[in-house]
């Protein structure tokens, strides 16, 4: 009896940690993320904590099965000459890309690519396929980028965002290039159309 208390007691701990960190998002719930933008869940999503986002800049994090896993990235106000994420490491931020008022859509896909491979310490990043996108009823742009992690994970990424009211608006979704990105992808791209700005 007292080993089936003890496990109970345990079991319940980790419920209560995962409650913690995680909210559940549930397919059709309008969810503000960040300043200003609100999007509506397609499919079942958790959004993480602040404390355990980690690195400085991004407004939400949502993430299907696990942050080490899958990762959707918002960010909705980046001022000119700031990045658009920073390390926890100080030493990583020195020199990190910034973004300007003015900037064409290469050099954001550019200043993206230069941002990962700091942040993340990845030997490579390659971002490809630039386009217009529409994004929060703005004309924008979209991209993929191949990432090697340094653990030598091979990572695939989507990029769309728009340049509007003199700041950086992005979403950014991130996972394995075997099997996970291509799984969440087109809900991405749906979560992504469905983005306005304001409360609603």
């Amino acid at each position: 009896m007292r080993i089936r208390n003890f496990l109970a007691s345990v079991l319940l701990l980790f419920s209560l940690a995962a409650c913690e960190t995680y909210t559940a998002v549930s397919a059709g719930q309008s969810v503000p993320v960040g300043e200003g933008i609100t999007v509506t869940a397609v499919g079942d999503w958790a959004a993480v904590s602040r404390q355990f986002v980690g690195n400085e800049g991004i407004d939400a994090m949502w993430t299907v099965d696990g942050p080490s896993i899958n990762q959707l990235l918002f960010f909705s106000r980046v001022e000119s000459g700031e990045p658009f994420i920073k390390s926890t490491n100080q030493k990583v931020n020195e020199g990190l890309p910034t973004w300007r008022i003015g900037m064409t859509e290469p050099d954001v896909m550019e200043m993206v690519e230069g941002t990962l491979v700091k942040v993340y310490e990845a030997p490579v990043v390659t971002a490809s396929n630039l386009r217009p996108q529409v994004f929060l009823n703005s004309p924008g742009f979209a991209f993929e980028f191949d990432m090697v992690a340094k653990s030598q994970l091979e990572t695939k990424g989507l990029v769309i965002g728009t340049q509007q009211g003199g700041v950086l608006r992005m979403m950014i979704y991130l996972a394995p290039k075997q099997h996970y990105f291509t799984l969440h992808e087109r809900t991405v791209r749906a979560i992504a159309a469905s983005a306005r700005t304001g409360s609603s």
